[in-house]
């Protein structure tokens, strides 16, 4: 497994996960929007296979910058994660992902991550944190 951090740079040649195919209209408007996120500090991350293949992704960033009603005054704020096919979930990829943000958060000296769930859509379900230490 490898984690491959997306940059303005690299976007179109990693894609952003959520939106594959670079020609769609969509995707041209998350790079611009990613372009002034990223100078704010919002990282996404994918998880590859020895094939190549992507297996999840991870969206944070501090979360003074984040965009959801949050006060976590220097924290890590996790937007989105994901496990694209239902055969790798519940295999500890996802842990992969949320420990490299625990990893960059301490690096920069922030107190630690937060993160929002759901039991619906949009959002992970909190069992993913809680399997992770979150409370």
């Amino acid at each position: 497994m490898k984690i491959v951090e997306v940059t303005p740079q690299n976007a179109e040649k990693e894609t952003f996960f959520c939106i594959k195919d670079t020609k769609r209209h969509g995707f041209k408007d998350k790079h611009q929007w990613f372009e002034k996120r990223f100078n704010e500090g919002f990282k996404i991350k994918i998880l590859k296979n020895e094939a190549d293949k992507m297996i999840g992704f991870i969206e944070y960033v501090p979360a003074i910058s984040a965009w959801r009603p949050i006060d976590a005054y220097n924290y890590m704020f996790i937007h989105c994660t994901y496990i694209y096919s239902k055969k790798d979930r519940n295999k500890g990829f996802a842990s992969i992902l949320i420990e490299d943000a625990e990893k960059e958060a301490k690096a920069n000296g922030m107190d630690g991550i937060c993160v929002m769930t759901s039991n619906g859509s949009w959002l992970a379900d909190k069992t993913l944190f809680e399997k992770n230490g979150f409370t």
